[in-house]
């Protein structure tokens, strides 16, 4: 028997027995997807690769609700930022990263069924629906919104997936709060139910005055005022240009990338949903922002193989699965009733079957995942690679004798000078009642001298400006290779402090 064929076999009675069974299909699968990334995010932790940027920071917002008088016009900026942290702040400001991360998993993990709820609402039938699910959960760039710690954006999926859910089982004042939401995670987001609101009224509108005016119609209309003053009021108060990574490179990292390289990113986002999210044009718009930075912008972060590895991908996938889906339906109407012109392309191709191409799309995906995911035993044939043992390969020893030296410095002190990899120094009261980092290589400690270390004060960068403070403890993991990056490094900090005699070695273990 030969391998295709073996292959068939597996795919014929896989989606025959989830046809009987798709509610327990969808969960262990949900479960499973939730549970290995879970793992693979807490491992992180406990082998000190999460960092300050972002899982540090997400709790320190969460923290600072409740326990940081911001003013009246700091929480209406932090509304106005991202003001999906009111909602979150229960598990954000815990302080337990551990319960942020599964949190974070099982929240992406919920767009499987969720997909497979829409695909049901588009008459995909059970088969190719749960097989839409599966291609979901294999969809290596959704893995980067998870393998990278935790993020506030990550939640745009769900709540956008959802709402959408939500809109077309016509429930459709409950879908305009969770588009809300979703438009909160983080500023522009608003832009993404905002032009959804603009699009569905202008087909409505189409469809005349009587279509127009019904409760489906006086929701989008909400949506639409209400995403609209948000967008302006964020534009207002922070400026559109540098609410986008990328868009202004003054304080992000940049790289010079060949155009090729940004033309593979798109490809590798389309390829494996046979680029049929391009064919729906109400969505494929959605995703035109992204991949016009990816192809234009210095950003690091959207650059080879970066875009795969971080949370930006929240911003781009929702769209590309619902044109998926979309186009799958309108092959699935093809074949319910052809004309004779379709007849002959379908005996001809025998790919125009909306089952046929979510099988091919699995294995495509299956393929994929052995180079381009995190955990993919030829991950280094990718381009930079992962180092997947090496993030997540843990000493329990170590990481509980850095909380004990976390321990020593009282609760209470703002001014700690910390490296990157080491947010479990958060949360706690910051210097100008806000989230500053002062490690290396990605924080604010600029031009320090040891002058200003004899003196106890610190040159920070902060929001533009020098400010001035002390420093009463540091704590720095000497065998991250973030101790030795930039000039001024972690290692030559230490070392001044050392030398100037004010400060002395409080701790060290492993």
């Amino acid at each position: 028997m030969s391998e295709e064929h073996m292959d068939h076999k597996f795919f014929r009675r896989f989606v025959s027995w989830a046809n009987v069974h798709p509610r327990i299909v969808l969960s262990l699968l949900t479960i499973s997807y939730g549970l290995v990334w879970s793992y693979i995010g807490i491992s992180k932790i406990l082998a000190l690769h999460a960092y300050v940027f972002d899982l540090g920071l997400s709790a320190e917002r969460g923290w600072e609700i409740l326990h940081v008088n911001q003013g009246l016009q700091g929480y209406f900026t932090i509304f106005l930022h991202s003001g999906i942290v009111y909602l979150l702040f229960p598990v954000t400001g815990s302080g337990n990263f551990f319960l942020m991360i599964a949190f974070q998993a099982f929240s992406v993990a919920l767009v499987g069924p969720m997909l497979y709820s829409i695909s049901m609402r588009k008459v995909l039938g059970v088969n190719t629906s749960i097989l839409v699910a599966v291609i979901f959960f294999l969809y290596f760039p959704v893995y980067g919104i998870l393998w990278f710690d935790f993020h506030y954006q990550a939640f745009f999926f769900p709540l956008f997936i959802f709402a959408y859910f939500l809109y077309l089982k016509e429930r459709y004042y409950s879908c305009i709060l969770f588009f809300i939401l979703s438009g909160m995670v983080r500023f522009p987001y608003s832009i993404f139910p905002l032009g959804f609101a603009v699009i569905e009224l202008i087909f409505l509108f189409k469809g005349g005055r009587l279509k127009f005016l019904n409760k489906r119609g006086y929701s989008l209309v909400l949506l639409l005022v209400v995403m609209f003053s948000f967008t302006i009021l964020g534009s207002i108060h922070f400026g559109f240009i540098h609410s986008i990574p990328g868009a202004s490179q003054l304080v992000y990292p940049t790289i010079s990338e060949p155009f090729f390289l940004r033309v593979e990113v798109v490809i590798l986002f389309l390829a494996p949903l046979f680029f049929l999210p391009i064919k729906s044009t109400r969505w494929i718009i959605f995703s035109l922002p992204a991949f016009y930075l990816i192809l234009t912008s210095s950003y690091i972060g959207y650059s080879y193989q970066h875009i795969f590895l971080g949370q930006y991908v929240s911003g781009i996938a929702p769209f590309l699965f619902l044109g998926f889906i979309d186009e799958l339906s309108s092959k699935k109407k093809d074949t319910v009733n052809p004309s004779i012109e379709v007849k002959r392309r379908i005996n001809f191709t025998g790919l125009l079957n909306a089952k046929n191409y979510v099988i091919i799309a699995t294995v495509i995906l299956i393929l994929l995942n052995t180079v381009m995911a995190p955990f993919a035993p030829f991950s280094s044939h990718s381009g930079e690679g992962v180092n997947f043992y090496g993030n997540t390969h843990y000493n329990l020893l170590q990481y509980g004798e850095m909380e004990k030296m976390l321990a020593l410095i009282p609760s209470g002190t703002p001014y700690i000078a910390y490296q990157n990899n080491v947010p479990e120094v958060m949360p706690r009261p910051l210097p100008f009642n806000s989230s500053l980092d002062m490690g290396q290589p990605s924080g604010s400690i600029t031009g320090v001298t040891l002058s200003d270390i004899i003196n106890n004060s610190w040159p920070i960068s902060y929001n533009g400006e020098i400010k001035n403070v002390p420093i009463d403890y540091v704590i720095a993991d000497t065998n991250s290779n973030s101790f030795y990056q930039n000039n001024q490094s972690m290692y030559s900090i230490i070392q001044m402090m050392y030398s100037s005699g004010k400060y002395g070695i409080v701790s060290e273990g492993y």
